[in-house]
């Protein structure tokens, strides 16, 4: 046997317990003869015979089979379980190899089942430190798409009050007249209104160290100081009472919706119908968007008639994005449920007046932030809503009957 395979085979069969030390294979070597066997060919020396047969005759009273494990159980063996045959009967019992033995000579063929010489583990993650992923980013909670905003035309102004004078009456006096005849002489009256800037501002504090050390917080922290900002904003622009800092918003001074328009058996689609009626019998500006809560959206989308049809077309058609050819649908959570506001955004109806866009700002100097190695972070805007045609405006109730 090569020195190589014979160290091998011989470390291999020691680790299972069984002792060759009385069973020298010279010139053996080993090929693959299929799956689980082995081929080896060997020549023994007369004198290694003799002492296994001498070994072997000290345990003549037992059975062949035990006698040949007793004598190896005395030398320490150990024996595997290798499936239908162990290592140890497969050699008591191959008769080629008997064979071999007894004559010194030939080709002893061992058929081996691997498995039992494989030691087979299961690995699991129980009691392994596996380290887990960490992603960068920082999920935020669920957040309102703002657009509100986008509809308003946006001016910088470089005060904290903007006026403007609107006319309160008008005497219509124009006439046809004769020739050498007094022309009718016409009256104007005006009225000054005026808006203030109001601010809107949130902050937060943290610690120099998390920031330093917690990649991305600082950029979370910002954005979602921003967005708390933007929202409020939104909300003031369509809720906003006009008492104390509050903004004067849209919903406040937006004329009802005359609901002796509405006719028997009218739907939601009906209400915005006559709304835009009403503000065309007003000589009002001719509206271009519509708030509308996602569940009357909804509603109106999936309208079916009395064979079940899509009233405003097929879902599988383009997605409804405007109502009588150039309403725009803006959905929004800020809109109650049932609820409508219709208008223009025309700068001549409706400006946004911004003194200062939203702004952050990070500073220590907060009472005694510097010495605890604290910064606050700041999100600010000032701005103020311009409407200066509230009549443009009509508010309603899309489900409740006519008054």
């Amino acid at each position: 046997m090569r020195p190589e395979i014979a160290k091998e085979l011989q470390t291999e069969w020691a680790k299972r317990g069984v002792n060759w030390g009385e069973m020298r294979f010279l010139d053996l070597p080993i090929q693959p003869a299929g799956e689980g066997k082995f081929r080896a060919a060997a020549h023994l020396e007369e004198k290694e015979t003799r002492s296994e047969t001498k070994a072997m005759n000290s345990h003549e009273d037992l059975p062949p089979a035990k006698r040949w494990q007793a004598e190896r159980a005395a030398q320490g063996a150990t024996w595997l379980s290798g499936g239908a045959r162990d290592l140890a009967s497969e050699l008591r019992s191959n008769e080629s190899l008997r064979q071999l033995m007894s004559d010194g000579r030939g080709t002893a063929v061992l058929h081996l089942p691997l498995d039992g010489f494989l030691t087979k583990t299961v690995v699991s993650s129980a009691g392994v430190s596996v380290q887990p992923e960490r992603m960068p980013a920082i999920i935020a909670e669920p957040r309102r798409q703002l657009k509100l905003q986008d509809l308003l035309v946006r001016i910088p102004t470089r005060t904290n009050l903007v006026e403007w004078l609107s006319v309160s009456g008008h005497s219509k006096t124009a006439a046809p007249v004769a020739e050498t005849a007094a022309k009718p002489e016409a009256a104007l009256s005006f009225e000054k209104r005026e808006e203030k800037v109001r601010t809107i501002a949130t902050w937060i504090p943290a610690s120099k160290q998390i920031l330093e050390d917690f990649v991305g917080l600082e950029a979370f922290l910002r954005s979602s100081l921003m967005y708390a900002l933007e929202e409020e904003f939104e909300d003031q622009l369509l809720l906003g009472d006009g008492q104390g800092e509050n903004l004067n918003g849209l919903l406040t001074q937006a004329t009802l919706l005359d609901t002796s328009l509405l006719g028997t058996n009218w739907t939601r689609i009906d209400v915005l119908g006559r709304a835009i009626q009403q503000l065309a019998m007003a000589d009002q500006p001719t509206p271009d968007f519509v708030i509308l809560n996602p569940a009357d959206y909804w509603a109106i989308r999936l309208a079916k008639d009395a064979e079940g049809r899509y009233i405003l077309g097929s879902p599988q058609g383009p997605a409804m994005q405007t109502l009588f050819d150039s309403l725009n649908v803006v959905q929004s959570t800020a809109m109650a449920p049932g609820q409508f506001l219709l208008g223009s955004s025309n700068p001549n109806v409706v400006q946004l007046r911004m003194r200062q866009e939203a702004t952050i700002e990070i500073s220590t100097e907060h009472s005694d932030y510097f010495t605890r190695n604290l910064i606050a972070i700041r999100a600010e805007l000032r701005a103020a809503l311009v409407v200066m045609r509230p009549g443009a405006f009509v508010k309603g109730n899309l489900t409740s009957s006519p008054a």
